[in-house]
């Protein structure tokens, strides 16, 4: 095959993989103007034709339909792409660095047609991200300590007023059985047992460095309370909208009017039981965490009331009169 053919086949193939996909396929007169304008090549349209043929018989899977040429390489769609491209960005955990390496890896995967739709990405340094750059590191760290069944210790850290992570205790590790990494309002957090109290902590990943893994078994789950068959996942979806560690349990709450039933659903997933009351009121009732559910109803103070478990109403109204104490 003369040199010009290979090179000219090439520079399709390229223009292939790089410009097209399943949602723009690539027409013939468009790679002819793009070997033009990318490579100075001067080809008719029946000859990118038979180039393209002629690839797709070296095994090449090139899908070609009313609407041009494409090769069939993408894992996602550009849709896809572009909803894990913005929680990327938008999540707080990940580094401005790996943020943005993560991105250019998703938007390899796909056409420049959304790269250029992606431009805003540029201004990640607005975006609020975590200064720690172990995430990652923790990340793989913990993964294989589950895989092995070992424990962990780290320095647990919060900020100060520099913006600054800094030890919470600095004269001790933390040290724990790591069970579960879970995504829960846009943050990452490490489900464990923590060995020291013998009780269930939920860490925040930003906030753990200088991690180590131990030559120690880790305690099983189930030796925990509420633990003793596993981890519920329906449990940890709907009855923790927080990470509180306390014990789900039922609760009944009052609604202003059924535009709470769906700020419900939002929170506590989709178990969810109502019934409507004459005066139009709607009566919820839920699994959760009694402690999540005291922070949720003091957020929707004016729409909701809860009703039972008495104590959880009890704690409700003494965090209501210190807050009035706090503010007179």
């Amino acid at each position: 095959m003369p040199s010009e053919k290979k090179t000219s086949i090439i520079a399709i193939l390229k223009l292939l993989e790089e410009k097209s996909s399943q949602s723009h396929p690539l027409s013939y007169d468009k790679i002819v103007d793009l070997l033009k304008q990318d490579y100075d090549f001067d080809f008719e349209r029946r000859a990118v034709a038979r180039n393209v043929k002629f690839l797709i018989s070296f095994g090449y899977d090139i899908i070609i339909t009313a609407r041009g040429a494409y090769l069939n390489q993408e894992e996602y769609s550009d849709g896809e792409i572009k909803f894990m491209v913005d929680s990327v960005l938008s999540n707080k955990y990940i580094p401005k660095l790996f943020s943005s390496e993560l991105i250019n890896k998703l938007l390899n995967q796909t056409t420049s047609e959304l790269k250029e739709h992606t431009k805003y990405v540029n201004a990640i340094n607005e975006w609020n991200k975590t200064p720690n750059n172990e995430v990652f590191l923790n990340i793989e760290l913990l993964d294989e300590a589950i895989a092995k069944n070992k424990q962990v210790e780290f320095d647990y850290n919060a900020f100060n007023m520099h913006y600054e992570l800094v030890p919470k205790h600095p004269d001790k590790k933390s040290i724990v059985s790591p069970y579960r990494l879970i995504v829960k309002n846009q943050r990452y957090y490490l489900m464990s047992k923590n060995m020291e109290r013998g009780s269930l902590s939920y860490y925040k990943i930003d906030k753990i460095t200088n991690m180590k893994i131990l030559n120690k078994k880790a305690d099983d789950i189930n030796t925990l309370p509420s633990f003793f068959h596993g981890v519920d996942d329906e449990v940890l979806s709907d009855a923790l909208p927080y990470m509180f560690s306390d014990v789900p349990c039922k609760v009944v709450v009052e609604l202003k009017d059924k535009s709470m039933v769906d700020v419900m659903f939002d929170w506590f997933g989709k178990k969810v039981n109502f019934i409507e009351k004459s005066n139009g009121h709607i009566v919820a009732t839920c699994k959760s965490s009694p402690l999540a559910m005291k922070y949720w109803a003091l957020q929707y103070i004016d729409e909701a009331k809860v009703i039972s478990p008495a104590s959880l109403v009890l704690d409700i109204k003494n965090e209501l009169k210190r807050a009035i104490e706090n503010y007179s």
